[in-house]
């Protein structure tokens, strides 16, 4: 795949929808660390010994929704970017970086269009903030209290470990159908569970056509923020 790309495309064809992805992590995961952080901060002061996990989870889950609603925009436009080495030269939308592609977008198709698949993006949000954040910090909680861990990066990076396991098998299936939403032609799928159906033709494996490929990229990028996050 990579040979293909180079050959065809050249090396800087693997760096599509840099600029997208870059904004998206900027606003998808700014929101969701920014807000869970304010409301661990009021959950503290409220609460004796440490966060219940159901809390934790509560919390997480209005991070993921408001980080998924502002992190669908630039969302939609990498996987467009992405996508285009998969068209014919023809067929291309060429978004010159994520700036253009918002604003072509927005005005050759409407705004809306830029929360195409946006119910799948933040469901994928919920689901990866839980993993992420609350099922983190529960594991690292258990480390440190119960099995007597000492406070180190690698319990930091033990816990983002199973975190990026968890958020990996938490999110596939809504990373698959979100794709194929944000990348279908207009009237392709008229809900999302239309989506689902067509999807689910190909069976249970469907849903985790690409796992094998994510999982890696996903441990290493959860254990990094994580443990930046609780060491800086």
């Amino acid at each position: 795949m990579i040979s293909d790309v180079v050959k065809h495309d050249g090396v800087l064809a693997l760096y599509n929808g840099l600029t997208a992805s870059v904004l998206r992590q900027l606003t998808y995961s700014g929101a969701r660390y920014g807000v869970y952080e304010v409301l661990k901060g009021h959950a503290l002061t409220n609460t004796d010994g440490p966060i219940p996990l159901y809390l934790k989870i509560f919390m997480s889950t209005i991070a993921g929704t408001i980080g998924g609603i502002v992190g669908c925009p630039p969302d939609v436009i990498n996987v467009r970017m992405q996508a285009d080495l998969r068209l014919p030269v023809e067929g291309r939308r060429n978004y010159r970086h994520a700036l253009d592609g918002l604003w072509r977008v927005s005005r050759e198709e409407g705004v809306t269009v830029l929360w195409s698949g946006g119910s799948a993006v933040v469901a994928r949000s919920i689901m990866m903030t839980i993993a992420q954040i609350a099922v983190y910090e529960q594991v690292k909680q258990v480390f440190l209290n119960r099995w007597k861990f000492k406070d180190t990066i690698y319990t930091h990076f033990l816990s983002s470990f199973v975190a990026g396991v968890v958020a990996t098998i938490l999110t596939q299936p809504v990373d698959v159908l979100k794709t194929r939403l944000m990348n279908a032609q207009p009237g392709r799928y008229k809900n999302v569970i239309a989506c689902v159906v067509h999807t689910a033709k190909a069976g249970p494996l469907g849903f985790y056509k690409v796992t094998f490929v994510v999982e890696p990229s996903s441990l290493e990028r959860h254990s990094i923020t994580n443990m930046l996050t609780n060491l800086v």
